[in-house]
């Protein structure tokens, strides 16, 4: 629930903004094959104008952290040689020159 919002456009250019010399060594998305589940259950929520509740956004079972720790270390492995071309969150990799 953060209210700082940033698409890939508007990042990047924070990023190059800064005072400091900043190379960006790697930019991706990640939640990649969450998105459209997510994306299908946030615009179902906004369509009928549903709220989220206390329980919708507490700690998952077992079962569905293991399954999404599952996703993530197979994300963690695609990431490593690629980057992807959509996703929930945005990843950035930077190093001061």
């Amino acid at each position: 629930m953060h209210y700082r919002r940033y698409d890939k456009k508007s990042l990047k250019h924070l990023i190059e903004s800064q005072k400091e010399k900043i190379e960006i060594k790697k930019f991706t998305y990640f939640n990649f094959f969450l998105f459209i589940p997510i994306a299908a259950i946030i615009l179902f929520h906004k369509i009928f104008n549903i709220k989220l509740t206390e329980k919708a956004q507490a700690v998952p079972t077992g079962l569905l952290n293991y399954l999404f720790k599952k996703i993530f270390s197979f994300e963690k492995f695609l990431l490593t040689g690629t980057t992807l071309p959509l996703g929930l969150s945005l990843l950035v990799v930077v190093k001061k020159t």
